[in-house]
């Protein structure tokens, strides 16, 4: 709860920010369609519709609880909430972040522009993000509402620990490559779908060999006096 009060000037802004589309929905509400493209495909091709209220003010309701629920899920508590300061305030920016992003791409489309090319953005957002959590996953102590949260790791500190700073390498890398295949595939015009099935390729790398390094650390290290500690 203390880091919540700490942060709640932020949180705040953050709140705000996060529902600033609706707002914005509203201001050109007349040039906007009844009905509004709110899901695209790997072509970037509409391929889903919502009425314009839905896509004004839903998706904004719907980021802003999203929001309100990583702010205080990952704020509240203190012996199993020991996230760093500086990775909560990251945290507090990435559904304003989206929120921004994704209204941006349906209101632009709405409005009638060619927004195919501009969707590799989401890619090198993502690619951001990895390499500013990376930088800072290994700060993060053993909780129960932030990093690889798997049995090896929750009921070792070691584990965690260890996993966590091979984890960060992991995020590090992948985040650039993200970046590097999205840039390359809009320069040299690569169907979306190519680079759509890479990166997914990339998050999957991601997710299981962490994995596998905890539960190699943990084969090997589990007979040590001190890794439950």
């Amino acid at each position: 709860m203390k880091k919540i009060k700490e942060n709640l000037e932020m949180i705040i802004i953050t709140s705000i920010l996060t529902a600033m589309p609706a707002l914005v929905g509203v201001l050109i509400w007349n040039r906007l369609p009844d009905k509004i493209a709110t899901h695209f495909n790997f072509q970037g091709v509409a391929d889903g519709w919502s009425s314009k209220a839905f896509a004004v003010f839903g998706l904004s309701g719907i980021l802003l609880a999203l929001h309100l629920v990583c702010a205080f899920s990952t704020g509240y508590g203190d012996e199993t909430n020991k996230i760093p300061n500086k990775l909560y305030r990251i945290v507090l920016w990435i559904v304003p972040a989206a929120s921004i992003y994704v209204s941006a791409i349906i209101y632009a489309n709405g409005l009638g522009y060619n927004i195919t090319d501009s969707l590799f953005l989401i890619q090198v957002f993502i690619g951001i993000l990895f390499i500013v959590l990376g930088n800072y996953a290994p700060k993060a102590r053993r909780n129960n509402v932030f990093g690889i949260r798997i049995p090896t790791t929750m009921k070792s500190e070691k584990n965690w620990y260890h996993t966590h700073r091979f984890a960060a390498y992991v995020m590090v890398i992948e985040g650039f490559s993200i970046i590097i295949g999205a840039l390359t595939g809009f320069l040299l015009k690569f169907e979306l779908s190519t680079s759509c099935f890479i990166y997914a390729a990339l998050l999957l790398l991601y997710m299981i060999i962490p994995v596998t390094y905890s539960y190699i650390y943990y084969l090997r290290h589990k007979n040590d006096e001190d890794y439950y500690s």
